[in-house]
């Protein structure tokens, strides 16, 4: 037993130079790590955050335009671009949206859009205020 631990823990020569030579390159990088936290100063990635979360309020709490809420949107032939004026798609239903539209030539009725996600209240409310399904002619 004691034989098998000694050939584990004896290292030749250059197994022992390769591991001091690593260990140098580690220490070399974590000190190089906290010297640049010392050296640049956070207030610069402070302020930008706050100047991004900032933003990301304004956003949230912004409506589509005026202009954007009074047109009424037809469902089969809307792009992605103008179904992200309504308030609760985004991006990624966007997409599910115009992928179910293909695959089903046109939409027929609104149960095949809540089939796509499970819509908020307020969401389907305004997809109803501002959309309409005209049936596509072959």
């Amino acid at each position: 037993m004691d034989k098998r631990l000694n050939t584990y823990s004896i290292f030749t020569r250059t197994e022992r130079i390769g591991i001091a030579l690593l260990l140098i390159i580690l220490a070399i990088i974590i000190s190089f790590r906290f010297a640049m936290q010392t050296i640049i100063p956070h207030t610069e990635t402070q302020l930008q955050q706050a100047k991004l979360q900032q933003m990301w309020e304004v956003k949230k709490s912004s409506k589509a335009p005026a202009a954007m809420t009074d047109i009424v949107i037809d469902l089969n032939t809307a792009d992605s671009v103008t179904l992200l004026s309504i308030n609760g798609i985004g991006p990624k239903l966007a997409h599910r949206v115009l992928q179910r539209r293909s695959e089903l030539g046109s939409f027929r009725s609104y149960k095949q859009i809540w089939a796509l996600y499970h819509f908020s209240t307020d969401t389907k409310n305004e997809i109803l205020k501002r959309t309409v399904l005209h049936q596509q002619q072959p």
